[in-house]
């Protein structure tokens, strides 16, 4: 191989690196590393409700146990139907379902919650978005 071919390969062989390794970063930017932490909370989002009818309520936890090791994960979905307010209920204990359950309610029970809503102050939530990449699924929070 003459030195002009060679110093051309060697040419593209780093030019081909080079654009791998941009590639590469440029991809690193939109996937979550494992550990890692994002933060998109907003200060400035409103942390008073308008609106005392609620349309739909979700909530998700997980909480550990203290008396042995695994977590449990629930997960209730409130939402109002034409006649009153359907309910979904899931709950996980170490990966298994310990109760599904869906069922319709009075409407009275979107007032019911209301209350709570209120009495907990939960609106000061509003704008929280925080995303720890690497856990596991069903575990962490969501209102």
């Amino acid at each position: 191989m003459s030195m002009k071919r060679l110093a051309f390969a060697a040419l593209i062989l780093t030019a081909l690196l080079l654009l791998s390794s941009c590639a590469g970063k440029e991809m690193m930017k939109y996937e979550e590393m494992p550990g890692g932490r994002r933060d998109r909370t907003r200060e400035d989002a409103p942390k008073t409700v308008e609106s005392k009818d609620i349309e739909r309520f979700e909530c998700e936890f997980t909480y550990g146990k203290r008396d042995r090791e695994g977590y449990t994960y629930c997960s209730f979905k409130l939402e109002r139907t034409e006649d009153g307010a359907s309910c979904r209920m899931t709950g996980y204990d170490d990966l298994h379902i310990v109760f599904d359950l869906d069922f319709q309610l009075r409407r009275q029970a979107l007032k019911e919650l209301q209350k709570v809503v209120e009495e907990h102050d939960l609106a000061r939530y509003n704008g929280r978005d925080r995303f720890t990449s690497g856990l596991p699924e069903m575990l962490g929070t969501s209102l």
